[in-house]
């Protein structure tokens, strides 16, 4: 399974949750629910990254940065 970060949204427009993956350009998915939003969006995303890795061009995860606090 890929790690990458999802956005939930919500669209006035679409009447329904949006999610996307940042990394990934042009993939969204919608759902009447944040859950079902993300479901969708795993579809999605397993099929999009398939055809990504077979041409060579996925990109790599952002990882998440901590912080110590310090200035």
């Amino acid at each position: 399974m890929y790690k990458y970060s999802v956005v939930i949204q919500w669209s006035d427009d679409d009447k329904a949750y949006v999610a996307t993956v940042p990394e990934l350009p042009g993939l969204s998915a919608l759902g009447g629910t944040r859950a079902k939003a993300v479901k969708e969006l795993s579809i999605a995303q397993k099929l999009y990254c398939a055809a990504l890795a077979e041409s060579g061009s996925l990109p790599e995860p952002e990882k998440m940065v901590t912080f110590s606090g310090q200035i």
